[in-house]
Order: C-alpha cells, then sequence, then structure tokens
C-alpha cells in the first residue's frame, strides 16, 4: 500500500501532469485563433477567477468571522482554478 507521503509528493502530480498533458494535446491551432479573435471570454474568466473569486473568499471570511487559518484556506480555495486542480488542493487543504 503507498504511504500518504508518497501519495501527495509523487502519485497526484505525475497523475495531474498526465491528466494536462493529455488535455493538452487535444488543442489545435484553431483554438489558439478564436482565443485571439474574440478574447472577451476568456479574459472575463480570467477577471473573475484572479479578482472576484478572492475578493468573495475574503467577504464570506468576514462574514462568518472565521479564524485565521480557516479564513486564509477559504481565500486560497476561492483563487484556485477549478477541475482536477481544485480537487487536489480542497484535498491537500
Amino acid at each position: 500500500m503507498i504511504d500518504t507521503d508518497t501519495l501527495i509528493k509523487v502519485v497526484i502530480p505525475i497523475t495531474m501532469f498526465s491528466l494536462m498533458f493529455g488535455m493538452g494535446l487535444t488543442l489545435t491551432s484553431a483554438d489558439f485563433k478564436r482565443i485571439l479573435a474574440v478574447p472577451r471570454a476568456t479574459l472575463m474568466g480570467l477577471l473573475v477567477l484572479l479578482l472576484v473569486l478572492p475578493v468573495s473568499g475574503v467577504s464570506l471570511a468576514y462574514a462568518f468571522d472565521l479564524p485565521l487559518m480557516m479564513a486564509v484556506g477559504l481565500v486560497a480555495l476561492a483563487a484556485c482554478p477549478g477541475g482536477t486542480t481544485s480537487n487536489v488542493v480542497a484535498h491537500i487543504g
């Protein structure tokens, strides 16, 4: 059986790399051209991810008067991207 330390430091990163690399292989030049031609959705997504979600996390931490470490964890999770990365960070947290 694999111990937790090996799982967190070796297996999860290798698995995430494989998943992200495999998804990256599905991208085509048309995908990048579409982002450059109509960047609004990408820019809005980045704006929400980098500004709105962390501010929402801070607001919730204040609203519920969370202890410092829980507030930091909430803001960190709010700022994480969705999908596999978010699940791993939530699991480690």
